[in-house]
């Protein structure tokens, strides 16, 4: 009788054990390996005001004691930062990018025991910063070093993990375009980026829907957490239970036009990675208004001309989305190249 009894159990925890393997195998495909086919909608147009009509002249005008205001500077950073832009044709070197349009510097720093990438970006133009999802150039994944160089990226940096949030509450924004309009799930911080160049993060419980899009809304993340204070200072407490020391991916934001892209090494003896607690300092200290944490782990990586900033072992993971800077006006095949500066 306990022999029988002992078999029956033994069966029941097999059974109970291939039932388990079942499932996780119908998670990983959902969640990492089927890729939905993507039906996204363009955002409705924010409306553009309307001047006031200027008051019909007198047969006799009186001249104005004003003297005649200077045309106001155009583009995102309004004439700043003229120094970081490149008048005469595109100027490219293994730590920096320049052109008319779009500007572009790397630095690798070493902070709390990690190997930090910096890429600061100026951009005149909103429509260089872009974010690229899978669909655009495949039915599937691919590594971030492919699709950036499918976008024609000067520079690139892995996403928010945008396939998993399709199956989530999650209000998703694309270059425009809509691919998921609910009300994030709580919990969950959002950083949207509007048409004016200005980011910010938004707290699920704070989050608008109808007051983001009349803002303007280009871009929406939704990985999180967001890492400064609306105020811009560093924080110790975060929605995220992810918190110990990994590899990051991450953006930040200046002003209008000035970003930048941050990618921390981890989990090797050369670099240990970053807990959310110092990457918060780490933006405060570089001086950004807001900041925003990405898929992280082994899926962080930059890219810049083409090749990985952080070259590793192996290769990283495959990823559905990136955030990148392209220059419109100067594909990649046609920039001059002038020899690194030592």
């Amino acid at each position: 009788m306990k022999k029988y009894v002992k078999r029956k159990l033994i069966r029941l925890f097999a059974l109970d054990a291939v039932m388990l393997g079942l499932c996780l195998l119908v998670f990983a495909y959902f969640h990492h390996v089927r890729t939905p086919v993507l039906r996204p909608t363009a955002l409705a147009a924010t409306p553009t005001p309307q001047p006031t009509p200027s008051p019909t002249p007198s047969s006799t005008p009186v001249p104005s004691a004003e003297p005649t205001p200077s045309p106001t500077p155009s583009g995102l950073l309004g004439g700043k930062y003229a120094e970081k832009f490149s008048q005469d044709g595109v100027v490219v070197t293994d730590m920096a990018y320049r052109s008319a349009n779009v500007a572009i510097e790397l630095r690798t720093e070493n902070q709390y025991d990690s190997i930090i990438h910096v890429a600061e970006i100026y951009i005149q133009d909103l429509d260089s910063f872009r974010t690229g999802v899978y669909d655009q150039y495949d039915d599937g994944v691919m590594p971030t070093l492919d699709m950036a160089e499918a976008a024609g990226a000067i520079l690139a940096i892995s996403g928010d993990y945008f396939t998993a949030h399709l199956n989530h509450d999650m209000y998703i924004v694309r270059n425009g375009m809509a691919y998921s309009e609910d009300q994030p799930e709580r919990g969950y911080d959002t950083c949207v980026l509007y048409q004016d160049g200005v980011m910010e993060t938004i707290s699920s419980s704070d989050f608008d829907i109808d007051a983001v899009l009349a803002r303007g809304l280009y871009q929406s993340w939704c990985f999180g957490p967001g890492l400064l204070t609306p105020e811009g200072q560093p924080m110790e407490e975060f929605t995220s239970s992810v918190r110990r020391a990994n590899p990051r991916s991450a953006i930040g934001y200046y002003e209008p036009g000035h970003y930048c892209f941050v990618m921390v090494e981890g989990r090797t003896s050369a670099s240990s990675g970053m807990t959310l607690a110092q990457l918060s300092e780490f933006f405060y200290s570089l001086g950004c208004q807001a900041a925003y944490n990405l898929d992280g782990g082994k899926t962080a990586e930059m890219v810049y001309l083409g090749e990985l900033v952080n070259p590793r072992l192996g290769g990283g993971r495959s990823v559905s989305d990136i955030l990148y800077i392209l220059d419109p006006e100067n594909p990649l095949e046609t920039p001059s190249e002038e020899a690194a500066q030592p």
